[in-house]
């Protein structure tokens, strides 16, 4: 069978459907001095009026060309072109906070936003004293804070589109307004680029009206081919984000299976189920549904090619550009690198190892248990490369544990239930400056407090609850000195924890009384600050760091069941020793 692999422009080009342009020329033809029949370059201004071929081309004076001219047919007919919707905006000359509230609304729901930068309503006029008022940078800050108000996490492209001839001060402008208003982002700026948190903005000049080395102009038939590729290089460079975007591309195309398979027909068995139920456990269930044909719509859709061996083999060559070699250590504790040259490598991390080590068709071995993660990185400094290397280990570890993170989704989630999985942390046991008990090998059983903690709840005892409630609770712990081994990843403050159980004994097992919410039937966390919070029957605050995945989840209470479950026998100590 042959494989099918995926350009990743083609991957960006199957997401990205819809495109909102402000500009207000958005409806005006480029006609200096009357119709203007240039051909420049492989490109016309105006492809309806081609000079024929007995005809001299006429010399094109820029000067003439409205540097604010745009050619609306040309690129909503180009984002056609490439499967995509544009929806063009020229702004009112009476009412501009409708204009506002407008591309509030569409750029939430737009995968791209592009605006003019000399921009106002059509017929008024510019006013010298107050430039910032005939530019599109308040619309632009406007949406970036929207962004940053819903939790800031959303991946989003602004490109700015002008006729203006100085574009470097154009982002100088852009660069200092931002750090003014949004101190709180990171803002990179790399030209024509700037990189706000999750968001980027590129400036593109409008082609032949600004030509300026070293910075991007385009015409107008090649800015939606300009997009796509901007786009990409953003969003889509990597093999996760190829599958994420392959996953959501296939989702959207296929959402009539969605809606045929949970037809209306069906709602009278969904209610039957939830008037024996409860409200929070009919909604569990029907998550549950949905979440199955999910999945079942991106494996139906080959989202994951992108890790077949011939990608995977270009992407980690590409790696290797430049550089003949590689880093890995043996294990957690050794401090000096071994080599590892390019073509072993690549063979590595793309035909895999054997249960001896055996790099497969390479002449290395390498130990089955190490992470590789640091093969992929390049840089003069071994130290810095395996820093790296540990950071993206403990990320990818927290994705493969969490299934709802706190610290990436901030307050946008529904509001958090205690359930089997839900991880815990109390503020006010020690300071985090100081060493606490539970931190220590040496530690008393009745001494230990635990900062973090796990729901052990089994789902089916967490709904339906119509009085107070005791939830078992299971102490985590981070690695000791002498133990560096951790069960699952969470993450805090940008700096990512590493959690293990700190027993599976029944007697530390706190139980914790909650009073359920008398509608819903479950128990729920309040919103306090910037934080989701648990309070129990004594006034004790509980913080919501995230759900356990629930395979996770379950292993850990497998592990106090199977500990709970030991059969104790009286012998005789010296055939005990012998036989453990």
């Amino acid at each position: 069978m042959t494989s099918v692999t995926r350009d990743p422009l083609d991957t960006a080009k199957r997401f990205l459907q819809t495109v909102v342009v402000v500009d207000d020329n958005a409806y005006k033809r480029q006609e200096p001095g009357g119709t203007l029949q240039a051909s420049l370059g492989d490109e016309t201004l105006d492809s309806a009026a081609e000079p024929s071929a007995h005809e001299s081309e006429p010399e094109v004076d820029l000067d003439e060309l409205d540097p604010q001219a745009f050619d609306t047919e040309t690129i909503v007919e180009g984002f056609a072109d490439l499967g995509m919707n544009c929806a063009v905006i020229a702004p009112s000359p009476l009412d501009g906070e409708r204009d506002v509230k407008r591309l509030r609304e569409l750029a939430g729901r737009s995968d791209v936003v592009i605006l003019d930068w000399v921009i106002r309503p059509r017929g008024a006029k510019v006013v010298e004293e107050q430039p910032e008022d005939r530019t599109s940078l308040s619309l632009l800050i406007d949406v970036l804070r929207r962004d940053a108000e819903t939790g800031g996490s959303r991946l989003r492209l602004i490109c700015v589109y002008t006729g203006e001839r100085d574009l470097a001060e154009i982002l100088d402008k852009i660069e200092s307004t931002l750090k003014e208003q949004l101190a709180s982002s990171s803002i990179e700026r790399a030209d024509p680029r700037l990189t706000v948190g999750p968001a980027r903005i590129v400036l593109l000049g409008k082609e032949p009206l600004v030509s300026i080395p070293g910075l991007a102009t385009v015409s107008a038939a090649q800015l939606p081919a300009e997009i796509v590729r901007e786009f990409t290089e953003f969003v889509a460079s990597g093999l996760l984000p190829e599958i994420a975007l392959e996953s959501l591309s296939a989702v959207r195309d296929q959402s009539h299976r969605l809606l045929r398979r949970f037809s209306g027909r069906l709602d009278p068995a969904l209610l039957s189920h939830r008037s024996v139920t409860s409200p929070a456990d009919a909604e569990q269930f029907v998550l549950a549904l949905v979440g199955s044909e999910l999945a079942a719509i991106v494996a139906a859709a080959n989202a994951t090619s992108p890790l077949r061996d011939e990608r995977v083999a270009a992407f980690v060559s590409a790696a290797f550009d430049g550089r003949q070699d590689a880093y890995y250590w043996k294990n957690a504790v050794a401090p000096n690198p071994v080599t590892i040259t390019k073509d072993n490598a690549v063979k590595a991390l793309t035909l895999g190892i054997d249960a001896s080590g055996q790099i497969r068709e390479g002449n290395q071995k390498l130990d089955s248990k190490i992470s590789r993660s640091s093969l992929l990185l390049t840089g003069d400094d071994p130290s810095e490369i395996r820093n790296q290397a540990i950071e993206i280990d403990m990320g990818f570890s927290a994705l493969s544990s969490l299934a709802r993170d706190r610290a990436f989704d901030g307050g946008r989630v529904p509001t958090p239930e205690l359930q089997l999985g839900t991880l815990l942390k109390v503020n006010d046991v020690e300071p985090e400056s100081k060493e606490t008990p539970a931190d220590r090998d040496d530690a008393e059983p009745d001494e230990q407090t635990y900062r973090y903690w796990l729901c052990l709840q089994p789902l089916c005892d967490c709904v339906r609850l119509t009085k107070m409630t005791a939830f078992p609770l299971l102490p985590l712990r981070p690695p000791s000195q002498s133990n560096s081994k951790f069960e699952f990843i969470v993450s805090e403050a940008g700096t990512y924890i590493p959690l293990q159980a700190a027993t599976t004994k029944l007697s530390e097992i706190r139980l914790t009384k909650f009073q359920p919410d008398p509608q819903r039937e479950v128990v729920l966390a309040r919103r306090t600050d910037d934080t989701w919070e648990f309070e129990d029957l004594d006034g004790h605050s509980y913080e919501w760091l995230g759900s356990l995945r629930m395979d996770k989840a379950h292993k850990l209470l497998h592990s106090v069941a199977t500990t709970a479950g030991r059969i104790g026998i009286d012998e005789y100590e010296f055939l005990r020793h012998a036989s453990s």
